[in-house]
């Protein structure tokens, strides 16, 4: 594979309408010179009616990491999806995000 992807994963709590909205930011770059040869961001939001089922701390909701883990598989899959439909009939029509684990990213607060 001549590309390499930094994924980026942002979530956002939406308390008034119970929405989590999951941004996964695409970077692909080449692999030998590091130039940039696509960027791509999605957003999938998600309906959650169960918010009052979540653990609070103060103002806010504690979402259990296996929750938060499952709705960036969902979004990242969509990406992946997303890229191949966007990139089809490009130069870059072969180039397919590869299976990602949540567990892999950093989470930053």
């Amino acid at each position: 594979n001549d590309f390499q992807f930094k994924i980026d994963l942002n979530q956002k709590v939406d308390l008034t309408n119970k929405f989590i909205h999951v941004l996964v930011s695409v970077l692909v770059s080449t692999r030998d010179t590091q130039t940039e040869a696509a960027s791509l961001t999605t957003l999938s939001v998600f309906n959650v009616d169960s918010f009052d089922n979540f653990k609070k701390d103060g103002d806010n909701i504690v979402l259990p990491q296996d929750f938060i883990d499952q709705l960036n598989t969902i979004a990242i899959s969509t990406t992946r999806g997303v890229m191949f439909t966007v990139f089809r009939g490009t130069h870059l029509h072969t180039l397919i995000l590869p299976i990602v684990y949540p567990n892999q990213f950093q989470r930053k607060e």
